[in-house]
């Protein structure tokens, strides 16, 4: 006598097919009930926020003197900052070179930075500020410096 393969009783439920024997199973399942295989994670992080690369890439390149990509980044203490300091000059510098950054950038590394991932966050690991921040400070000095000995 041939034994019917039961099928669950919520129609709602996610599914998806064990990767060895094909088996149907619910999605939160970790282990195969037909063969007893472990089940991968096969579901990748979902990005809940759509920033491009390239958009704010030419932000920065090209309105970078006013702080526009660090708007959209979604750093928008640092877009107030930009816009603070736009008449010296300096912003555009840094935009320039932070547009330049981005480009060169991955688009998994840019996801991972600016893009908020759907997946539990792993503790951040410290790592240094960066020497963009030391290099404007300096820059700022020297401009106070030759504005007050001129």
């Amino acid at each position: 006598m041939r034994q019917m393969k039961k099928e669950p009783d919520n129609l709602n439920q996610a599914y998806k097919y064990c990767f060895k024997c094909g088996n149907r199973l619910f999605e939160e399942a970790e282990i195969c009930p037909k063969c007893g295989v472990r089940q991968q994670n096969t579901t990748a992080p979902v990005k809940t926020s759509n920033r491009n690369k390239l958009t704010a890439a030419l932000f920065a390149l090209l309105l970078g003197g006013i702080g526009a990509h660090k708007f959209y980044l979604g750093k928008a203490g640092d877009g107030v900052v930009y816009l603070l300091f736009c008449w010296t000059g300096i912003p555009f510098i840094a935009g320039i070179i932070e547009g330049l950054v981005l480009l060169s950038m991955s688009e998994s590394e840019f996801d991972q930075k600016y893009n908020q991932l759907d997946q539990p966050k792993q503790p951040k690991q410290k790592k240094s500020s960066g020497i963009l921040p030391i290099i404007f400070v300096a820059i700022v000095f020297a401009f106070i410096i030759i504005a007050l000995l001129s």
